[in-house]
This record gives C-alpha cells, sequence and structure tokens, in this order.
C-alpha cells in the first residue's frame, strides 16, 4: 500500500537533466520515471494489456503497479512507414501516462515554454 512518504518521494520535481523538450513540450525521460518509481517499490510491475493499431495510430493500454496499487493508461505513437517501433513506443507513452496518475510529473502540466523552464523549475524546488 502507498503512505504519504511514497506520495512525496513520487511527486517531487526532478533535475533538469531529467527533463527534454520535444516541439515546445517538456517531458521527462523513462529511465527518470521508472528511476523514480524504484526508489519507491523495486518490485514494481508494468503491464501491457493490448496495442491496437487504430486510424494510424499505436495505442497502447497498459497498468502500472506502484506496492500494490494499480493505475491505468493509454499511450499513442503515429505509425509512420519505415519510423522506428510504434507499437514500443505507445508502451512508453502509456508508462509515462500511468506514472502521471501516481503524481509523477504532474507538475510538468502547467509548466511553461523552454525558454522559462530553468527558472521556473529552480522556483517548484525551492
Amino acid at each position: 500500500m502507498l503512505e504519504q512518504s511514497d506520495v512525496l518521494i513520487l511527486t517531487k520535481p526532478f533535475v533538469r537533466a531529467d527533463h527534454e523538450f520535444v516541439r515546445g513540450f517538456v517531458y521527462l525521460s523513462e529511465d527518470a520515471i521508472t528511476t523514480r518509481i524504484e526508489e519507491v517499490d523495486p518490485s514494481w510491475s508494468f503491464s501491457v494489456n493490448r496495442i491496437e493499431h487504430l486510424d494510424g495510430n499505436a495505442v497502447c493500454h497498459a497498468t502500472l503497479i506502484i506496492k500494490g496499487v494499480a493505475r491505468d493508461g493509454i499511450g499513442m505513437q503515429v505509425i509512420l512507414e519505415k519510423a522506428g517501433e510504434p507499437s514500443k513506443g505507445a508502451a512508453t507513452d502509456a508508462l509515462k501516462r500511468c506514472a502521471r496518475l501516481f503524481g509523477i510529473g504532474r507538475y510538468l502540466l502547467n509548466a511553461p515554454k523552454e525558454n522559462e523552464f530553468n527558472k521556473w523549475l529552480a522556483e517548484l524546488g525551492k
């Protein structure tokens, strides 16, 4: 069972190096997220329940379990000819979305654009 001390660890802001920007939006790296989860529950689990290809997208339905508490999420990635692994990308997106349901990185929903981000993150960490 998750305790308040676990929630405090899961929800605390990450260091700047754990953030990345794609097309102006800020994201956390998968490695940063899984490392944070392992701080709370070294035996956490992530299960891909189903992957579908719908309207040019790979859609992943998945479940993340931390200390016996489950959160379900859906991730998506566009399927392009000769481009990467859309099912894997959709699964990574689902992991990140499940993690946000535990509060991991939820503060990023209010994050400013990249040129203002460093100052904002520093203030958030105080």
